[in-house]
């Protein structure tokens, strides 16, 4: 509350489901990550395919759009989630867009329409 801002933890907004995913190597992750964006239907990584991911993930979103009226809000996320939306409304390469975000990372989107709506910390546009 330093800030003066109101934190509202919501359902839907966490990263997609990687149980039993584990740690290995960097270059690994990049592949899986890479097939999971360009086969969202299918299972690549955890227990959650990409467009079930996005599905949830962006049903948060509105939610917390709807809930916020006119107000201008701050969703606090993760990578892969936020490049889903992203690469759904927005003419990116999705793993592209993933790969090159930074930690932390921010993209300012139009509530309406997900597109682009000013800066993108860690990716050019």
């Amino acid at each position: 509350m330093r800030l003066g801002l109101e934190v509202r933890p919501r359902p839907g907004l966490h990263e997609n489901d990687r149980t039993g995913l584990g740690f290995g190597p960097l270059d690994e992750l990049k592949q899986r990550m890479r097939r999971f964006f360009d086969a969202p239907s299918d299972l690549i990584v955890g227990e959650e395919t990409a467009d079930a991911a996005l599905q949830r993930f962006e049903a948060g979103v509105r939610a917390a759009a709807a809930e916020a009226a006119d107000q201008t809000i701050a969703i606090v996320t993760h990578g892969t989630v936020l490049t889903l939306l992203a690469a759904r409304y927005n003419p990116i390469e999705a793993f592209e867009f993933w790969e090159a975000l930074t930690l932390p990372s921010y993209v300012a989107l139009d509530a309406a329409t997900f597109r682009f709506a000013g800066p993108v910390g860690g990716f050019p546009t």
